[in-house]
């Protein structure tokens, strides 16, 4: 009887003694896509990340804080879409709870898009007869009066159009070039001597 009451008691004891299992919490961090490229004023980047507990299993519903190690070359929201602002690489952080992931982020500056923005602003862009998609993140090619081949700006056609104000110098990043056509508008200052280092340039009308 005394050795039936000793395992009874040492079972109400093993049992006692047993730890709960360990509460799931977050040992790792995966940041999808591992390392992206991104054109400077033209594209966004939507980033996800993995939560993933100290057993290797995803966890949901896990809050993660966004943060950019440089803001001058892009920014994060909170829901992890990048916003390119200008040349370089930076690190993008996800953290949940202690524990971190990070991706790369390469922004490349769009010197042909920035040329043409620069065009638009100086030259009275707004009140242009016609200024479709100018200044927007579309296509280039989809800008009114603007040409491309093979991606690259080949032609201006902005005759008769309302420009006002200086040429910037910034045409001459244009370097593709062939045809510039700014006739029949309100012109003022000297033609930027950019121009004539654009080797590409077989056409260029830009007086009345």
């Amino acid at each position: 009887m005394n050795r039936i009451l000793a395992m009874v008691l040492l079972v109400v004891v093993a049992c006692s003694e047993a730890t709960e299992p360990e509460a799931p919490y977050p040992a790792t961090v995966l940041v999808s896509p591992e390392a992206a490229m991104v054109e400077m004023s033209t594209e966004t980047v939507e980033l996800t990340a993995t939560v993933k507990d100290q057993n290797g299993d995803t966890m949901a519903n896990v809050t993660v804080a966004w943060s950019s190690e440089d803001t001058s070359v892009a920014t994060v929201n909170s829901r992890g879409v990048v916003t390119p602002m200008g040349d370089g690489v930076v690190k993008v952080v996800a953290t949940a709870d202690t524990v971190s992931g990070a991706t790369d982020i390469t922004v490349q500056f769009d010197v042909q898009r920035e040329a043409l923005l620069k065009l638009y602003e100086s030259m009275n862009g707004d009140n242009w007869f016609d200024n479709d998609n100018w200044g927007t993140n579309a296509p280039l090619n989809t800008w009114f009066g603007v040409e491309t081949e093979d991606g690259d700006v080949s032609r201006i056609e902005l005759g008769r159009n309302r420009l006002a104000g200086e040429i910037p110098a910034e045409v001459g990043l244009l370097k593709h070039l062939r045809g510039l056509n700014l006739s029949q508008n309100q012109l003022s200052g000297p033609i930027p001597p950019e121009i004539g280092g654009l080797e590409n340039l077989t056409h260029a009308v830009v007086g009345c």
